[in-house]
């Protein structure tokens, strides 16, 4: 979830889907011990960043 922004900048009230993330195509999906995988880890970096841009 995140907000959007008026062209000022200003955040919208509200919020909406801005990611998705495809935990199949990403083979992470229904895999056991996926925290320890390397793609995991990828994934987790990723979603950290995009938390700074929300």
């Amino acid at each position: 979830m995140g907000r959007d922004h008026e062209p000022a900048g200003h955040p919208v009230s509200g919020a909406r889907i801005k990611y998705h993330y495809d935990l199949i195509g990403r083979g992470l999906a229904w895999r056991g011990n996926m925290e320890d995988t390397a793609e995991f880890q990828a994934l987790r970096r990723e979603i950290r960043q995009r938390f700074i841009e929300l």
